[in-house]
């Protein structure tokens, strides 16, 4: 990988080299967006970070990244979660089973 690669991944996000913005600045927009999705964003910023991402395509693109992003982390968390309770609820069911049965 190219020197100018390594740099491009070495923040947050991704940068593009296309962005209206200096490489600083999308890393402090990447940075808002992510605040902003984990409902850490001070609401007096909020305004500002939901208008730049109707008014920028390289916002709107990475606020939809992080958005997926975090919806795939939920979904495994949530299934995987789900399969333990289902499990322990079964063991329970199968120990009461036994228990009722055994006399």
């Amino acid at each position: 990988m190219e020197e100018k690669d390594s740099k491009m991944y070495s923040k947050l996000g991704v940068y593009r080299e296309d962005s209206p913005y200096s490489q600083e600045e999308c890393d402090a927009i990447i940075k808002q967006l992510e605040e902003l999705l984990d409902g850490e964003l001070p609401e007096e910023e909020q305004s500002n970070v939901i208008k730049r991402i109707e008014s920028c395509e390289y916002c709107l693109e990475q606020y939809k990244i992080e958005k997926s992003f975090r919806q795939i982390l939920k979904d495994g968390v949530l299934n995987f979660t789900n399969n333990i309770i289902i499990n322990n609820i079964k063991q329970t069911i199968s120990k009461i089973r036994n228990k009722t049965f055994l006399f």
